[in-house]
This record gives structure tokens, sequence and C-alpha cells, in this order.
């Protein structure tokens, strides 16, 4: 192996999933230590923001930058020699936020400090710091997106004005400091770039300006916005970026009313390319013919994300059912929705049998005629769904969604009371021959359940069965790698004994039994990992 060149050991050392084992390659000989130092150090900034990191990456910069860095009184420690490695050439992802909050736990005396809430940094520093902070940001802004320097640059995440979903004031540095350098230049790492999200409240028009002259390979593009009104400039601008674009495959959009007509009249520009819409707080009330047909003209559109959307209707207008008749990946997102139970009805109708994957988040609570109207719409239309993540089910809906739903692979829902454990069980025969991974929250709390329910639950289940995960109140607790059953108090002593029985016997007889697979763990990826059969997952686009 020590033979391998450089671009072999590289694919190998890309396949290996833990870092713990990357680390581990670094001391096997100088060969080794250069492949993975390549690997470790393309998204350091998707972490915790750290003052280490930040002092690493100064010691990237060229003289002419430490140089300048110190006349303008930013106290650099002499001993910062020349990295061993130009970290800055390998990264492929810059987070600007974990950026610059990185300079300024730089900046602060206290190194170690862990806390990352990017308002509460910036307070804490005095105005000279914060000027120091924004100096040396910049001067790295250069390296990063000197296109002969960067050249592994695939993503660029601006995120200002917001600390994830935490609103927060619009500190300076926050607000309109972040500038690309070197906009203007033909060697600017822009051209590169293969996904793009600008987050926050300030004013993106110079970003997009700067973005629309360079970028025209965008594959993924965010255009979150937390503000009521958008700027028309800005809404010109992402207009523009969207139409330059040659292959753009996911779009995402928070923009509110006022902009989002005109941005999905855009999307006419991407009809054969886009994938994958995610739409956050459209009107669709409001959506003018021009918009409608925009959507139309996508013909390639399979998934669509609708998070906070409203419509003032009970159906789906005609026109949008000619797009929601495409759809295979159909996600209802976040709370505070005013999307109608008929509403999304229809829209489940008119997906049918195409709809593969389909997912509301667990703030949608429908209660009473509305969640017996969406249950039974999934039933009678949707006999093709692979995957189904649904809030609360009672009986009645599990046994109807698994006898309907005949090509199931994963089914996550949470138990309604009152909700008989027994009854489910024995639902073990109705089973989708397909299905793999069962996940229920708040399940089992019959005392009275036999031990034979479980054995006999297991001997009716598919051959693919691979793995019942519940949730009980952090009584039952689950050990995916030793595969047996920690069980809850309310077990009598003599089931306890049972179980435990378990335990003795080595891993391969375990899994020559029956607790194979319904001792596990529901695999933590596994959502994203069926997603991106019908849409691309975020990061998977500079992977």
């Amino acid at each position: 192996m020590f033979q391998l060149n450089q671009d072999i050991l590289l694919q190998i050392f890309t396949a290996i999933p833990d870092e713990k084992s990357l680390f581990n390659c670094l001391l096997v000989c100088r060969e080794y230590c250069r492949c993975v130092v390549r690997i470790l150090w393309q998204k350091p900034l998707d972490g915790i923001p750290s003052a280490r990191l930040f002092r690493t990456y100064l010691a990237c910069l060229p003289k002419e930058s430490l140089q300048y860095l110190r006349d303008n009184g930013i106290n650099i420690d002499p001993s910062i020699s020349a990295a061993c490695f130009d970290y800055i050439s390998f990264a492929k992802h810059i987070d600007t936020l974990n950026l610059e909050i990185s300079a300024l736990k730089w900046c602060s005396p206290i190194w170690n400090s862990n806390n990352n809430d990017a308002l509460q940094i910036w307070n804490m520093h005095s105005s000279e710091q914060q000027q120091k902070a924004l100096l040396m940001v910049h001067e790295l802004y250069k390296c990063f997106l000197d296109f002969n320097r960067c050249k592994n640059l695939l993503s660029l995440k601006v995120e200002i004005g917001t600390t994830g979903i935490k609103r927060v004031q619009e500190p300076p540095l926050f607000k309109v400091n972040f500038v690309f350098p070197c906009a203007n230049s033909d060697n600017n790492a822009l051209a590169r770039l293969k996904r793009v999200i600008l987050r926050g409240n300030f004013d993106k028009t110079s970003v997009l300006q700067r973005l629309t002259m360079k970028s025209r390979d965008i594959e993924f593009l965010a255009l979150d916005c937390l503000e009521m009104d958008v700027p028309e400039k800005e809404a010109v601008e992402s207009i523009k970026l969207i139409q330059m674009q040659r292959n753009l495959i996911h779009l995402r959009i928070s923009h509110h009313n006022t902009s989002f007509t005109r941005i999905m009249a855009a999307l006419a520009s991407q009809k054969h390319s886009l994938a994958s819409l995610e739409l956050h707080w459209a009107n669709f009330g409001t959506f003018s013919d021009t918009a409608i047909e925009g959507l139309i003209e996508c013909v390639n559109l399979k998934a669509l994300t609708l998070k906070g959307s409203h419509n003032g209707e009970p159906q789906i207008s005609s026109k949008l059912s000619t797009v929601f008749a495409r759809l295979q990946s159909l996600h209802f997102a976040e709370s505070n929705t005013t999307l109608g139970s008929d509403f999304i009805a229809s829209c489940l109708r008119t997906a049918g049998k195409k709809l593969c994957y389909l997912k509301f988040d667990k703030s949608m609570n429908f209660r009473g005629n509305a969640r017996a109207t969406i249950t039974q719409t999934i039933s009678q239309s949707c006999p093709n769904l692979e995957f189904l993540e649904i809030t609360e089910l009672d009986n009645n809906d599990v046994a109807s969604i698994l006898c309907s739903c005949k090509k199931l692979v994963d089914l996550i829902f949470t138990r309604l009371d009152p909700f008989d454990d027994r009854a489910f069980l024995e639902l073990g025969p109705k089973f989708p021959p397909d299905l793999q991974y069962i996940k229920v929250d708040k399940v089992f709390r019959n005392q009275n359940l036999d031990y034979s329910l479980f054995i006999n639950f297991l001997s009716n289940v598919g051959p693919n069965f691979k793995c019942f995960d519940w949730v009980h109140d952090r009584q039952t607790k689950l050990y995916p790698r030793e595969t047996h059953l920690v069980p809850s108090k309310s077990i009598n002593t003599g089931k306890v004994e049972m179980f435990e029985k378990c335990k003795e016997k080595s891993i391969d007889e375990i899994v020559e039994s029956e607790f194979f697979g319904f001792l596990s763990h529901y695999p933590p990826n596994r959502s994203h990992e069926i997603m991106t059969k019908f849409q691309p997952k975020e990061d998977s686009i500079y992977d």
C-alpha cells in the first residue's frame, strides 16, 4: 500500500467514515500524512468555531498580509511560523459566520471559551478587537477566493444577522461588512462554486452581484431572508443569479410574498435541471399565473418542501396540480403552518402513485377529523410510498397505512393514546414485505404484554425487516452494538429474566435468534439516506 500513488490513497482515505481512524493514519508515514491532512481540512469550518483553528489559518497567510495586520496594531506572535501545509488550499467549504466567530475568539484573552452565541461573543469584545477581527478575516477571504490557491472550493455559506434559528440584533460584524475581495478579478474562486447559502438579515445585493458575475455552475442555492420585506435590488439580483446558472438542481427560497412571485417566474430558466425546490413562507393564494407557469415548466421537479407556507383555498388549483402530479418527494415542515388538512390531502391525491417519500415534521400535529382526513388519503392515494414520517397515529391509522402501502420501507410515527400495544404487535403479518425500519415514539406502556408476543411479531415480519426502535420516556434503552434490551421497571421479574438471558448469548447467536434487528436503534442518518433517492442532500454537493 505504501507504493500507491497519492490519487489512489486519497480515494481510499476518503472512504473512511470516521475522523478517529483518519487521525490514526496520520502517523503511519509522510505520504499517508499528506493525504489525510488534505481530507481533514476540507470542511474545518463546519464544526464549532475555534481560536486554535483560526491561529492555524493565520500561519497560512503570506508575509505581506501578516505585515499588514501588524502595521494595523494586531499583535501577531512572531513565533507563528509558516504552516507545514497550506491548509487554506484544502478547503472545500467556507462558513463565514464560523470563521468570523473564530477570529473573535482568537482576539479574546480567553481562548478556550465554549460560548458559540454570535451576538454574545461580539458584545464581549471591545470595538478595537472587533475591528481587528474584521481586518484578519478580510485577509483570509483574499486567500480563500484566490483561484490559483484555493482550487478545491465548492461551497460557500454566508450567514449574517442570525445564528441558526435565533434572531439576533445586527452588530457591525454581521451587518454589511462581508465583502468579496477580488470579485472583479479573472482568477476568482467563485467560478468553481457548486453550493451557495445566503442566510440572514443583511443587504445581500453586493454579494449576489458578485456571484452573478462569476458563478455559473451552482447546483445547490439557498436564499434565506428573515425580513418581511426584501429590498427591490436584492430581489432583482436573486432572479439574475438563478437565471445565470447552467445546472441548478436544488433551490431553497425563504423570501416573503412581495418577492416570491417574481422569483418563481425565474424558475423557467432552470426547467430542465431543477429537481428539488424548498419554499419557505410562500403564499400559494397570491401566486400569479406567471409564477405558476414558471413552476409548471420545471418538468424534472421531483421533490418539494413546504415550510410555514399557507394557502387561501382548500384545494390545489388546476394549474398547480400539474406540478404536484410529478412529485416523488413531499415534505411539510415547521410549525405555524396554515396549510389546512384539506389542502394537504389535495396535494397527496394529486401526487398519488408517484409519491415515494412523505414527511411531516413533528410540529405539525393534526387532531380529530384533520388527522383522519390525511391518513385516509395516504391509504387511498399513495400506495407506492417507501418512506413515511408522520405525527400521531392510532391503531386504525397504522393498520390502514400498513395494509395499503405495500412498498413501505421506513415508517416513523408517534403513538396516539389510547393505543393498543398488543394489537399493534399482532399487525406483524400485515406488514409490507419490504418493510425494514419502524420507529415509534411513546410505545409499549402496557404492563401485561407477553414475551411470546414479541417472538410472534418477529417471526411474522418480512425477511427484510432490520430494526424496531421505540422511545419510552427514557425507561427503555436500546444498544445496537450489544444487541440486547435493558427493560423498563414496569416489566415483571419473570420477563426480566427472559430478556436478561439474551445478554448471555454471543453476537453470532443473537444474530441467528429472534432478537436480531428487533433490539436496535433506527439509524440516525437513515431519513437523509433514503431522501437522497428523490432529492439532493444539502451537504452532498461538495462531498
